[in-house]
């Protein structure tokens, strides 16, 4: 492994020549939400930690969901399944309670101020273990005596992916229930993993009698950056994966209620504009 397994920084790469990185810190702002970044230590809430993606046993891996959000790639490929219209506008909105939980993003057709079509998206990325803050601070500070701490961590591969599938089988079926779509994006090395452990065989190409479609990204290094590429996609049903899971089906439709609490958050703000590519 590196020494210091540290791909990025607040979205910066940590082999950037005459980086500011104490401005930077300082900062602590996420230029792919273009907030504060929103990954807290958690032995003290009012740190953020920064560390986008991570170099593990020689792959290049994303560990913050939000990492996805380069340049609004992910909502973009998503926009052919909401069918929209010329003249339609479209939105993108956080965070909706969904029967089984909360949906990261859903992408909204909106045409002439009503709620036209809307499909989920969720953003999957794998947790650590152990702690990653030894290797930041012996980056940013490699002649402190306080830096040399050990630190170890790893890829918690396989609780990430049975989280996973169990979340997204909760929300396929209410999403299924709802005749609508639900995007889950992965990098390519997590839905390797996930395909592997659970045996995904002979996954389909995505089609409109999916309800789960699944978007994979490659992360890999350019001139100056990371960046995401789209590789693949499938379509999986709710049925499929409570299969590999070994469940059975239940759950409950809530289309109208999703509706109202969607257009409630509807805005200017939230509208995603096409002349940013």
């Amino acid at each position: 492994m590196n020494p210091n397994p540290i791909l990025e920084l607040y979205g910066i790469p940590t082999d950037t020549p005459q980086q500011d990185w104490v401005t930077l810190i300082n900062a602590a702002k996420c230029p792919f939400l273009n907030d504060r970044c929103r990954k807290a230590r958690k032995s003290d809430s009012t740190a953020t930690i920064g560390t986008c993606s991570v170099r593990h046993s020689q792959r290049d891996i994303v560990i913050c969901p939000y990492r996805m959000l380069e340049q609004h790639l992910v909502f973009r490929n998503c926009i052919p399944l909401l069918q929209p219209k010329e003249g339609d506008d479209v939105h993108v909105v956080s965070e909706i309670q969904v029967t089984g939980g909360s949906v990261d993003y859903c992408l909204v057709s909106v045409r002439q101020h009503e709620i036209v079509n809307f499909i989920g998206i969720e953003l999957q990325a794998v947790d650590t273990t152990g702690s990653l803050w030894p290797y930041r601070q012996r980056f940013l500070q490699p002649n402190d005596s306080a830096s040399n701490l050990a630190g170890s961590f790893g890829i918690n591969w396989k609780m990430s992916a049975k989280t996973i599938l169990i979340q997204l089988l909760h929300k396929t079926r209410t999403f299924e229930e709802m005749n609508k779509k639900l995007v889950a994006v992965f990098q390519t090395h997590l839905f390797d993993y996930l395909r592997n452990e659970f045996q995904f065989d002979h996954l389909p190409e995505a089609e409109s009698i999916h309800s789960l479609h699944i978007h994979v990204y490659n992360f890999q290094r350019s001139s100056t950056s990371y960046t995401l590429q789209f590789h693949e996609q499938y379509g999986l049903t709710s049925e499929y994966i409570a299969k590999s899971l070994g469940l059975r089906r239940e759950g409950s439709a809530e289309l109208d209620s999703l509706t109202r609490r969607l257009a409630r958050k509807i805005s200017p703000s939230n509208r995603l504009l096409f002349d940013e590519a």
